[in-house]
Order: C-alpha cells, then structure tokens, then sequence
C-alpha cells in the first residue's frame, strides 16, 4: 500500500515540479534579454542560480524514475499473481 501511496503522490507532484523548472527558465530568459538590451535590471525579478534549476531537474528526473519503477514493479507482481492463479485453476480443473 506504501508503495501505491508514494507513486501518486510522485505523479502529482511531477508536473508541479515541472512548472517550477519552466517558471525558472523562462524567469532566467527574460532577465537575460531584459540584460543584453540594456533595460534597468530593477523592474526584472533576479533568477536564482544554475545550481537550483540543476537540483530541480535532477529531482525531477529522480522523481519520475522512482515513480516508474514502482508502477512496473506493482505491474510485474500482478502479472506474477495471475500466472500462479492461472495455474492453481488449471490444476484443481484437472484433478476434478
């Protein structure tokens, strides 16, 4: 159940994470445009560093592998179960 409970909270926290990482790219651009044009920098909100967006996309990226893995792994046990299903009727039709 633990394993259900931290898949979706991962793929509903992914695409928050997500918007957060293009919030940082786009807040970068325009302050780099708004730079390399000369504007006053005081009406422009100062993105934070390279090490954020780094830590943010290394997180995402982790976030989304775990999230994978548990979906196959919750995929494979229930392929797992349903082959040993399968073969305990097949069994008990037989010695019927």
């Amino acid at each position: 159940m633990a394993r259900r409970s931290l898949t979706a909270v991962l793929q509903v926290t992914a695409p928050l994470v997500t918007r957060v990482v293009i919030e940082q790219i786009s807040l970068a651009h325009t302050y780099h445009q708004a730079q390399l044009r000369g504007d006053p920098l005081d009406a422009f909100e100062r993105p934070r560093g390279v090490g954020y967006g780094v830590g943010l996309a290394a997180g995402l990226f982790a976030m989304l592998t775990v999230a994978s893995l548990l979906v196959y792994q919750a995929l494979q046990i229930g392929s797992v179960i349903g082959f040993m299903l399968r073969g305990a009727v097949g069994t008990t039709l037989i010695m019927m």
